[in-house]
């Protein structure tokens, strides 16, 4: 069972002998995490499944035991900086506050997105603004959270981007897809260009399966939301044309997918 690891509890943390009531199994962790700003170290056994980070101590502590208790293995930071000693490679999903006591975490955010095989993003934002969720969309969050999710949501969330299933929304097709000079292994849900796998995030590659699968008939940007994201939110026009974006960049011209007016996007094999 994957547990908070490498949590150093200080001796004089805690209940006194004189208090009466039992400590709880977790309660040392909450004491030791409550007073410290470090971070909770990585275990030697491999990187972690997510990185949490948010300067808050009380909210840092609460998402990494419930993504603990899920069952991934969580390391848990205090500032941007910690997050990027944190950032082996293997770690599947980074759950970020926005703003972090070093700084606006979206310039790690814009960071990662520029990393061959970075880990995928939850920005937590405040969820009445718009403009800090389209922001966050932009340099490259998945998922754009509030501050008040519930545990059970976060973790759900987070288990999708950080273990995406092996399987595909589109079930009944055949394992490899190919159109022009892409290659879709969709058992092994990876992309080739011309024989080379290219990094596309688990978005993205929602995105162009589905593009694959109704190629030559146009996609409405509501559908290709409502396939690709597990979120409902009123930018989601937004959301598509920044991922559109980035997948054509990811796919060099191997294929071409064009907006049709009034219709969605298309695509369809490069010519040539």
């Amino acid at each position: 069972m994957a547990a908070l690891v490498a949590l150093p509890v200080a001796p004089s943390v805690g209940r006194t002998r004189l208090d009466p009531r039992p400590m709880s199994p977790i309660e040392p962790m909450v004491s030791w995490v409550v007073r410290s700003r470090s971070s909770v170290a990585p275990a030697a056994v491999g990187p972690a499944d997510v990185v949490v980070l948010s300067g808050c101590d009380a909210t840092r502590l609460s998402r990494a035991v419930a993504l603990t208790a899920a069952g991934l293995r969580v390391v848990a930071v205090g500032s941007i900086q910690a997050a990027r000693a944190a950032l082996v490679p293997g770690v599947g999903c980074l759950v970020v506050d926005r703003r972090a006591p070093d700084g606006d975490a979206l310039a790690l955010v814009d960071e990662l997105y520029r990393t061959e095989g970075a880990p995928s993003v939850v920005v937590v934002t405040t969820h009445e603004s718009e403009r800090e969720r389209v922001e966050s969309l932009v340099a490259g969050a998945e998922d754009v959270v509030p501050p008040q999710i519930s545990a059970r949501e976060l973790v759900a969330r987070v288990r999708r981007l950080a273990a995406p299933p092996p399987s595909t929304p589109c079930r009944r097709e055949p394992p490899r897809l190919t159109v022009g000079r892409v290659t879709i292994d969709q058992d092994r849900r990876s992309v080739r260009v011309d024989g080379t796998e290219v990094a596309l995030s688990p978005t993205q590659y929602q995105i162009l399966v589905s593009l694959v699968v109704e190629r030559g008939r146009a996609i409405t940007v509501r559908a290709l939301f409502d396939r690709c994201w597990d979120t409902h939110q009123d930018q989601a026009s937004c959301a598509v044309r920044t991922q559109i974006t980035r997948l054509r960049r990811a796919l060099r011209g191997a294929v071409e997918i064009s907006c049709v007016r009034g219709e969605g996007y298309r695509l369809a094999a490069a010519e040539g």
